[in-house]
């Protein structure tokens, strides 16, 4: 009977900790301040929020335009599936907030947290042309996530080479693994604009709160190895 019991704990522990991986987390993207024209270089400031707390995202780099997010505002990150892979993001860009560069720029493109955070996650819109090869060239080497066309410029998805993310009228996101305070690029080839925006899984801590869908399936799964069990009688174990 004990044996029984061992292997119940046990499924339930593998659930606990294979479940996350299973359900894409909610990402946080930033709110950004204010909608401008061309500067070069320039300042655009916002705010992640993570439950109660926020923190403060600051880019300094060239602007070809920014934008705020809000009602009736474009979405540049359509179709959502293109930016969100929905096991490691689930939720893409949808308040209209970008930011949009011309490139190329011999300054880096710098994003400054006020807190770290954890897990970056990188959204890009329209990067280069059929014709015309673009690249971000990060200071950390980004992950593929999600890529696609775009809903207004068709194209295809952004791919990932080192520490470079291209584009042919590329749309995609990418994630960057760590804690960062700081994360920046420069650009290789230029156009009339390409955007971007930036969020994040988490603050400092390096943890990630499951989505409900997560304790849903652990509780789906305990029910399963319940009924796995259902030749034993799990009352008489559990009595004695």
């Amino acid at each position: 009977m004990l044996i029984q019991i061992r292997s119940i704990l046990l499924a339930a522990a593998c659930l606990l900790v294979f479940a996350p991986a299973s359900f894409g987390a909610t990402v946080s993207w930033a709110a950004w301040g204010q909608t401008q024209g061309r500067v070069n270089p320039g300042t655009e400031t916002g705010t992640l929020t993570f439950g109660g707390q926020t923190v403060n995202v600051t880019y300094t780099g060239e602007i070809a335009f920014s934008q705020t997010g809000g009602t009736g505002l474009r979405n540049w990150f359509l179709p959502a599936s293109s930016y969100a892979d929905g096991s490691i993001v689930s939720n893409a860009p949808n308040d209209g907030g970008i930011i949009s560069i011309s490139g190329p720029d011999t300054v880096a493109n710098v994003f400054t947290f006020s807190s770290p955070i954890v897990n970056p996650i990188f959204s890009i819109v329209s990067l280069g042309q059929p014709g015309l090869a673009m690249s971000y060239n990060f200071s950390a080497t980004p992950t593929l996530i999600a890529g696609g066309s775009n809903a207004y410029w068709g194209g295809q998805s952004i791919t990932v080479s080192g520490n470079s993310v291209m584009g042919r009228e590329g749309d995609g996101t990418v994630e960057f693994l760590g804690t960062f305070s700081t994360l920046s690029f420069t650009v290789t080839g230029g156009e009339f604009w390409n955007g971007f925006t930036v969020g994040a899984l988490g603050t400092g801590t390096g943890t990630v709160t499951p989505e409900p869908g997560t304790y849903l399936a652990v509780l789906l799964g305990l029910l399963v190895v319940i009924v796995a069990c259902r030749r034993e009688n799990l009352a008489t174990i559990f009595r004695r």
